[in-house]
């Protein structure tokens, strides 16, 4: 055996045997996947965040258990026989109503109030009902919903 020879086969040798060092001491130690591990011992955090979520979910516990109290039972309600008291509308009259009259016909909101208001200060009185037509955001449709809530008197 040459001394290159010797040399190849005793730096192979003390790299196989680093080799094996590290992984006993570095790579053996470190635990399966599958196996528990408690952060209680080692991080600060962890432990505040435990006792963050178990204060919060004692208080939701405590809610939810008091408000079981407020709980009503319909199970025996017969909601077949039961009326409903139908929304009774004065009818508006358009040439006098404020925003608020005019925003308690159903589908007209307050910028349309505001516009009908605009349009019967800019132009007076309403003359008939279909002049609404003329109020940007009343079309046909809106106009043959509302007809039944509104008067010109």
């Amino acid at each position: 055996m040459t001394k290159v020879e010797f040399g190849v086969l005793s730096f192979l040798a003390v790299s196989f045997l680093t080799g094996l060092f590290v992984y006993n001491t570095k790579y053996k130690r470190i635990k399966p996947l599958n196996e528990f591990y408690d952060y209680s011992q080692d991080d600060s955090v962890y432990k505040n965040t435990v006792l963050s979520v178990e204060k919060k979910q004692s208080e939701i516990s405590e809610n939810f258990i008091a408000s079981e109290d407020k709980l009503y039972d319909f199970s025996n309600w017969n909601f077949r026989t039961t009326k409903l008291k139908k929304n009774k509308l004065k009818i508006v009259n358009i040439n006098s109503a404020g925003i608020k009259e005019l925003t308690k016909i159903p589908g007209i909101g307050v910028k349309t109030a505001q516009k009908i208001i605009e349009f019967r200060n800019l132009n007076g009185k309403f003359k008939t009902i279909d002049d609404l037509i003329k109020v940007k955001g009343i079309g046909k449709i809106k106009l043959n919903k509302i007809k039944k809530y509104i008067n010109l008197d």
